[in-house]
């Protein structure tokens, strides 16, 4: 209250006011300091009614969402994972739910599809879990985002929010190449018994690959294919190369050859144009007898 006496009625009181805080988006609030009725023993200012005095309260808590950390997450094809918070800045007048979503879901997946805020509950962090995916392929790392739709929300401040999309990176751990299988010793014969090995490719290609196919030495070995065509499709099937030994009529005794795997001769994959040869040794086992010309072997009756 203030208290004039005939002593200080003509001395200014002060009464100050002061702004309260509070959590809620709700912009400047505009509101109002009441006098009331003046009680004196002065008939002429009993009961008067003060004018009310009128102040605009400045928000400090303007609407929005809040991403942190703030930076560029990194996910792997191993599964390693990532993880941001979301809170909002203010209490909505309702239930906010914002979606969440990655944009390329060969890459990383994310643990929910949407973040649900109630206005009793609007300064809790709520997490979302990035996971590194797979895709088997050469594709070097991979840019994705998760993205947080428009909100929705029964509250106006709210509904026309759209928070920023989280970038994610997605580390790759697929190399081009291919796995030659085949035992430590191949041979074949020049009888004509054949052996087998298989070649498969490393990670999936975008498109086809032939690799080609080619023997050293004809005259001691066959092959059953001169190139090897992987599509995205089969490109994870081993396919099989059969070599057959050549009666070269000679006793020239076990000679080895090489087998070479190599180059891509069609390529729709740029990770599988750069791939370098690789070569099965091979040993075609003799059938002629050697004639040996040691003296032990050339002594004759007279």
């Amino acid at each position: 209250q203030l208290i004039f006496t005939r002593d200080n009625w003509e001395q200014k009181q002060s009464v100050k006011v002061t702004g309260v805080d509070d959590p809620d988006g709700d912009g400047d609030m505009t509101y109002y300091t009441k006098l009331f009725n003046i009680t004196s023993d002065d008939p002429g200012y009993d009961n008067i009614e003060p004018d009310s005095t009128m102040h605009i309260n400045i928000n400090d808590d303007p609407p929005g969402v809040q991403v942190y950390p703030m930076n560029r997450f990194i996910t792997s094809e191993e599964g390693k994972q990532a993880q941001f918070g979301v809170v909002l800045l203010s209490r909505p007048t309702a239930t906010v739910t914002i979606p969440v979503s990655s944009s390329d879901v060969s890459e990383g997946s994310v643990d929910v599809t949407q973040l649900i805020f109630e206005p009793e509950e609007w300064d809790q962090t709520q997490y979302v879990t990035l996971t590194g995916l797979d895709d088997e392929e050469d594709d070097d790392d991979v840019e994705y985002k998760i993205i947080q739709g428009q909100c929705n929300s029964a509250d106006p401040d709210y509904s026309a929010i759209d928070p920023s999309d989280v970038l994610a990176i997605n580390i790759d751990d697929d190399v081009a190449g291919f796995t030659l299988d085949y035992g430590q010793r191949v041979s074949t014969t020049e009888m004509g018994t054949d052996t087998v090995f298989t070649v498969v490719l490393n990670a999936e290609p975008t498109g086809t690959v032939a690799l080609s196919v080619s023997t050293s030495d004809p005259t001691e070995g066959l092959i059953s294919h001169n190139y090897l065509t992987f599509t995205p499709a089969d490109w994870n099937i081993p396919q099989e190369v059969t070599v057959t030994g050549v009666n070269d009529n000679l006793g020239d005794g076990d000679v080895y050859y090489n087998i070479m795997v190599g180059e891509a001769i069609i390529s729709g994959s740029d990770a599988y144009s750069r791939l370098a040869a690789k070569e099965v040794k091979v040993v075609n086992l003799d059938r002629e007898p050697q004639i040996t010309t040691g003296s032990e072997f050339m002594s004759f009756d007279s």
